[in-house]
């Protein structure tokens, strides 16, 4: 059963989506205005009983400084509770460091990054990471986040690796941008419970 992500807002496309079989939609949090899932959409994707899960990305490279953690999980909080959801279920954060990864060299850093998630978030919501193999390796070993999301690039420092593991709770497919009837999505494989949720 197909489990997708996409920046796009999906209210009007729910009766296709459903048709090819989609079970669970993920969506964005974000200061941009235009990729950010609202409550109407979120009700719109619950009605249609498939399950959501977010993302918060500004630009998916944020300082990695504790401040800047605490910044984004603030922004993610108040934008999960004007959507309504639900305590304790997920909310990733993008760390991509386009165009190669993150390295090992970087993990110091991400780890005072999450540090500020992790106060941010205050225990209301399960905190996950979308990143490369290096990163959820790290921060899953480490304890320091519940989920972990392998984004698409196998390429990237790690990634092969932690595919092959299996460790991931969500893998994004290296075919992104597919072509939806309009919709840009990218396709998932998951690993049991991810922390999706319903408004």
């Amino acid at each position: 059963m197909p489990i997708i992500d996409t920046n796009t807002n999906v209210t009007t496309h729910m009766a296709d989506l459903k048709k090819r079989g989609v079970t669970a939609i993920g969506r964005y949090y974000s200061s941009s205005a235009w990729k950010r899932l609202t409550k109407a959409e979120a009700q719109a994707i619950s009605k249609a009983g498939v399950k959501i899960f977010v993302v918060f990305e500004n630009d998916g490279d944020p300082a990695l400084t504790k401040a800047m953690g605490l910044k984004h999980a603030q922004i993610a909080v108040t934008q999960a509770q004007a959507v309504g959801q639900p305590a304790g279920s997920a909310i990733y954060f993008a760390l991509e460091h386009l165009p190669s990864g993150y390295e090992a060299k970087h993990v110091p850093g991400i780890k005072l990054y999450v540090a500020g998630l992790t106060e941010g978030l205050a225990g209301k919501y399960a905190l996950g990471i979308y990143s490369d193999g290096v990163v959820c390796e790290a921060l899953r070993a480490g304890g320091l986040c519940k989920y972990t999301w392998l984004s698409a690039s196998r390429g990237f420092p790690g990634s092969k690796a932690y595919y092959a593991a299996g460790k991931w709770n969500l893998a994004q497919d290296p075919h992104v941008d597919q072509n939806w009837d309009g919709v840009s999505v990218d396709l998932n494989e998951a690993k049991g419970e991810f922390g999706a949720f319903a408004v």
